[in-house]
């Protein structure tokens, strides 16, 4: 895994960097830094012992102490068919309940055998938008019908348990961009009243009725079906 540091500024003496790498499943690395032209690239090399969505940390330190971070979440499949991919798209204003003003990126990550029997540790979605940290705890349906793939389960949000989600990936084959469109919505049901409230839904500023592209425009990444 590769990434880009940032330049040091103009005129800055000379420094030393290090970079640490925390693979999400337990294991730590110390990477390699390659320094040309004032930029550099931090890089490091993984094997993962099992299939899974995994956060991949990377913390870079100079030689005063000054540190940063930055995260990635990656798809691991192992053998057989899969459904898998992860990526960001820009989450609309009134999306989360959490937080209705922002406007800001919205992470998806999704890893699902489809040759077993769909179980937590066959069939994961996670989703991070402003105020929300979702992780699927059961997958209630798959469907797989052209260029849609939906996911429908149960989960928590911020560690509570108790909501209920949907996920939908459409590939635009009409325009010829090739790019993947994600819905995401989130709900759970009020106590007492069981009244449906919804936690995030960025199909409300979306283009519906054009159902075939539903939910926002990915700006990194994509949910393809993958066979090893």
């Amino acid at each position: 895994m590769r990434s880009k540091l940032p330049a040091p500024a103009a005129g800055s003496v000379a420094y030393t960097l290090k970079a640490s790498w925390s693979w999400g499943d337990g294991s730590k690395d110390v990477g390699t830094i390659s320094e040309k032209d004032g930029g550099g690239y931090a890089s490091a090399q993984h094997a993962f012992a099992a299939p899974g969505i995994y956060t991949v940390t990377l913390t870079v330190t100079d030689s005063s102490g000054v540190s940063t971070t930055v995260q990635k979440k990656i798809t691991v499949v192992g053998t057989g068919t899969y459904v898998a991919g992860e990526g960001w798209f820009m989450s609309p204003p009134g999306a989360s309940r959490m937080a209705r003003t922002h406007a800001g990126i919205a992470t998806f990550a999704v890893l699902s055998n489809t040759g077993s029997a769909l179980s937590a540790a066959q069939a994961n979605v996670e989703f991070t938008a402003a105020g929300i940290n979702f992780r699927s705890q059961q997958i209630d349906a798959q469907s797989m019908q052209g260029d849609s793939v939906q996911f429908r389960g149960r989960g928590n949000v911020n560690g509570t348990d108790g909501y209920y989600f949907m996920l939908n990936r459409v590939r635009d084959t009409t325009s010829g961009s090739g790019k993947d469109w994600v819905r995401v919505r989130i709900w759970h049901y009020a106590p007492g009243s069981q009244a449906e409230v919804v936690d995030y839904d960025n199909q409300l500023n979306s283009r519906a009725p054009d159902t075939d592209r539903q939910g926002t425009v990915v700006g990194e990444g994509a949910i393809t079906i993958q066979s090893n």
